[in-house]
Parts: structure tokens; sequence; C-alpha cells
């Protein structure tokens, strides 16, 4: 794979561990896909690189900048809430992280299942609220400002079932992922950048500190912990521990 600035970022990495493994999406080759709220594409970038034809739509135009020179991906902007989602319809759309963040979350998805081609699938990963350490202070660190502001922590699972279905989409896979080690980590490494920038407005911000001793650092360190949590979540997923982040799989109905 391809190096990206997200690649220390728990949060991502193990969304991506549960990911990878649907076969589903094992080969995107000549499928269009579109990236909502894409950040600074680590998703854009896996998803190309299955042979996808990836579209990027985020608020945050320094983010949309750096897919677009760094990975060669198109981009858009959009206020998702407010502007329109682009033309077309795509076979997959990706919703990563994005609903917390939404004032009218069912709204959204009925645009999003517009936007899918007959039998398209969307891929939605959303904070669980089954989680232990979902109300902590450190989950909720950076939540405040810019395109990471929350309107709510997250979604409890039957709650997606119903915001889903309302969509005219039906759920095909569900998984949970980041469990008790990796949250608690991630918590660490948010405290540790909130504690030096205060604020933290989008995934463009780690941009500046790529060159900073503790970016290095922890860069360095990370391949040995990807391993555990990679065990944590084999060990967690055998005994259907409660996990932070819902990912779910879902096909559009088709019309008969």
């Amino acid at each position: 794979m391809s190096k990206h600035p997200m690649d220390i970022n728990t949060n991502t990495r193990m969304r991506w561990e549960a990911i990878r493994r649907y076969p589903e999406l094992s080969c995107l080759r000549g499928k269009r896909v579109l990236d909502v709220g894409s950040g600074l594409g680590y998703f854009s970038l896996r998803f190309k690189e299955l042979g996808a034809q990836v579209h990027s739509i985020d608020v945050d135009k320094d983010s949309l900048s750096f897919i677009k020179e760094a990975y060669g991906v198109e981009v858009s902007y959009a206020d998702i809430e407010n502007d329109p989602l682009p033309a077309g319809h795509f076979d997959l759309v990706f919703i990563g992280e994005v609903m917390e963040h939404l004032k009218d979350p069912a709204e959204f998805m009925g645009r999003i299942s517009k936007s899918l081609a007959d039998g398209g699938m969307a891929l939605i990963t959303v904070p669980a609220l089954e989680g232990p350490f979902i109300h902590t202070k450190g989950k909720m660190l950076g939540h405040e400002h810019g395109s990471e502001k929350h309107e709510r922590d997250g979604f409890f699972y039957n709650e997606l079932v119903v915001l889903i279905g309302g969509a005219g989409l039906e759920i095909a896979r569900h998984n949970v992922t980041i469990y008790w080690l990796s949250e608690l980590f991630m918590q660490l490494t948010k405290r540790g950048y909130m504690k030096k920038k205060k604020v933290y407005n989008s995934q463009s911000d780690i941009i500046e500190l790529m060159k900073s001793p503790k970016y290095r650092l922890v860069s360095t360190i990370y391949p040995l912990l990807m391993p555990v949590f990679r065990l944590e979540q084999y060990v967690c997923d055998i005994l259907g521990t409660k996990g932070h982040c819902h990912v779910i799989l879902a096909r559009k109905r088709l019309n008969i």
C-alpha cells in the first residue's frame, strides 16, 4: 500500500482493517466510487489502489488539494448538508465518520441512496454508542471546531438499521471495530495533539505535523503496534465485545 499521512491514525487504520475483509470490496476495477467527507483521502487512495475511479468531496479545500496533487484523485468542494452531491450514479459511496456531524442524517441518507446505481452499495463507518469509552473526555476531544464539529457522539446499531432501511437500502454486512487498546491509544495520541494545538479543524491540520519529532516517533513505533491492535480485533470479534465504531455495507434495493 502507498504511504499516507493518516497511516498512524488508529481510527483510520482499524476501520480499514474491517473494510478490507469484505469480499464485495476486494476488487473495484472499473467501479465508480464517491468518498463523502474524504478528509486527506486515506480511503480514496485505498479504493483507487483497488482499481476504482474515485471522486472525493469535502468541505476542507486544503485536504482536497492534497488528495488531488498527491494521488491524482478527482475532487470537488462540497458542504454535504447544503450542496448537491456530484452528478451521476455511483457503484459505491463511502461515508466514513460523517453522519455524526450532520443535523439531519436521515435526509442525507436519502440523497446518498439516490446517488447510487441500481444494486450500488453504501459503505458507512460511524462511532458506536455501545462502546465503553464513547462518552469519555478523551473520546470527545477535538469535536468542537471546523469540519470536525460533532452534532452527536455516535449511533446505536438499531438507529442505523432504521436510518439505512428508510433510505431504501438493505444491510449486507455489519462489523464492529476499535476496541479497548486501540481506542485508548487513539485517545492518548489525541490528548498529545490537543495539548499543543488546542483545536482540531480538519485532517489537513496533520500535514504541518509530519516533520515534527512526535510524528516521526509515532511513525516509528506504529508498525509494532498494529499487530497488537489486529490481535485485539481478532479476539474481540470472537468474543462479541462491544467496540467503538460500526462498519456497515448496505446495498440499494432493486426496483422490480
